[in-house]
């Protein structure tokens, strides 16, 4: 009989070491998840507001940026490879879609974060990107938006971006506008 409690005993020990332990790590990711969450934020903000060192801050060195336009993957390309290709290509793009939204307080766009994964201390994302273009001579609210993958890492303790892939979805919709 005293091997069977001990067995039982050490079979609910067991179970119960096994739910704190999936408990602590649901915690952690949820914690994690958040922090990647804030970081894609933060760099998609950098580009609202032309702020071009708030987005670099998000990249890790390494950095390499895949450009898909679309559901072929047969058309991928590298973009971006490196952090100083990455001030290159994007230091005129940045300023310039700034100046042009500051131009045009009726345009919106806007980012969300639809999913986020973690293992251990790498993670995938995905986030959809949106802008609304009304047009008011021509009538037309022209929409676009496109979903991109993001893959990052922690290092040294601090989540930062190693790769994405832009584009991987697109879509582009010109709303007609009635007669006035």
């Amino acid at each position: 009989m005293p091997r069977k409690s001990f067995i039982v005993v050490f079979t609910l020990f067991c179970f119960a070491f096994l739910l704190c332990t999936v408990a602590f790590n649901q915690e952690e990711n949820k914690e994690d998840v958040q922090q990647i969450r804030d970081l894609l934020y933060r760099e998609n903000e950098g580009h609202h507001k032309g702020d071009q060192e708030q987005i670099y801050s998000c990249y890790a060195p390494g950095f390499v940026g895949y450009s898909a336009n679309g559901y072929d993957p047969e058309v991928w390309v590298i973009w971006i490879a490196g952090l100083e290709e990455l001030r290159s290509k994007y230091a005129q793009n940045v300023k310039e879609s700034s100046d042009k939204y500051a131009e045009h307080p009726d345009w919106a766009r806007g980012t969300e974060v639809h999913h986020v994964n973690v293992y251990n201390d790498h993670a995938i994302a995905l986030t959809f990107h949106w802008d609304w273009k009304p047009d008011p001579k021509t009538r037309e609210n022209i929409t676009n938006s496109h979903r991109t993958v993001w893959m990052l890492a922690k290092i040294r303790g601090e989540w930062k971006i190693t790769s994405f892939i832009g584009q991987i979805t697109t879509e582009q919709r010109i709303w007609k506008l009635g007669p006035e």
